[in-house]
């Protein structure tokens, strides 16, 4: 009892002596490195089991942390996690606001170096540089998180407007006939297209997830998709292949005229006519599919 009382009496000596700026200021390290508990282990040079028994404990590249105080000599007291100690200001990153700070304000003292105690920090202290620590490292990974995700979200728009993706895309060996199929682009939650060509003929695939009956190529209810274009152009699409009943999936036949017209203006609406009931679309999330992808079946 009597050695901690001993103890606490000369930490208190050591804060009460000591002059350096509060800074609390939240920040990461920018390299792995050590803790260590004393100042002056900064600036001296010992043996590696020397070393040992003065690190409080090792941190790693982008942990958060929290500047305490600047004790001149390029050096910090720093909050990490559970520990208080002291590392280089080589291993932690200095923003704006602390570069400001140290170049500026004139008060900033460097101070006679201590003894091989550990700081202990008052409570409320701890407290409150762990919710700065918390706060830093939430700011951190939700910034990470929001410009990774602006990132994927503008790869993933380029790519998606001019890269061209198949299911099919070769030469049949047996009668050597070259079959390309796009992927199943979705363009509206319930609707997906995909583009056909075989040898020279091209086809557009309709795909909609909802009961419309059947996709017919009757003549006297034959199925079709009627395109609506942006520029008022309009595009109708019938049924060219066998009866397909189900979910509803019309399957029409490209000329050149149409996909002259489609390249040329974004989709404002579609209808889709089924043997029994009609839907029509105008929420379209990408209007610009035939403009993107019909290049994909040249």
């Amino acid at each position: 009892m009597k050695r901690l009382i001993i103890l606490l009496l000369i930490v208190c000596f050591y804060q009460a002596k000591s002059q350096n700026k509060e800074l609390q200021i939240a920040t990461k390290f920018i390299e792995n490195g050590d803790l260590f508990i004393n100042p002056e282990l900064q600036i001296k040079v010992f043996s590696h089991f020397e070393k040992n028994r003065r690190v409080l404990v090792q941190f790693k590249k982008n942990e958060a942390c929290v500047l305490l105080e600047y004790f001149g000599n390029k050096t910090y007291k720093i909050k990490f996690k559970k520990w208080i100690g002291y590392v280089s200001s080589e291993d932690v990153f200095l923003n704006d606001q602390l570069k400001s700070t140290l170049e500026k304000d004139e008060k900033i003292k460097e101070p006679e170096l201590k003894s091989d105690v550990a700081i202990i920090q008052e409570p409320n202290k701890v407290i409150e540089a762990e919710k700065i620590e918390k706060e830093i490292a939430k700011v951190i990974d939700d910034k990470n998180i929001a410009e990774n995700t602006k990132k994927a979200d503008s790869i993933n728009k380029r790519a998606l407007k001019n890269d061209c993706y198949y299911l099919i895309n070769e030469i049949n060996d047996y009668d050597h006939v070259e079959l390309v199929r796009t992927d199943n682009y979705k363009v509206n939650n319930n609707l997906r297209i995909e583009l056909y060509r075989k040898n020279n003929k091209k086809y557009v695939f309709f795909n909609y997830q909802g009961n419309l009956g059947c996709a017919s190529f009757y003549s006297d209810n034959r199925s079709f998709v009627k395109v609506t274009l942006e520029n008022n152009d309009v595009i109708t699409f019938h049924h060219s292949w066998y009866m397909d009943c189900g979910d509803f999936s019309l399957k029409g036949s490209l000329s050149n005229s149409n996909m002259e017209k489609l390249q040329k203006s974004p989709i404002k609406s579609m209808v889709l006519h089924g043997t029994k009931a009609s839907k029509e679309i105008e929420n379209l999330e990408y209007k610009e599919f035939f403009i993107d992808k019909l290049k994909c079946i040249n």
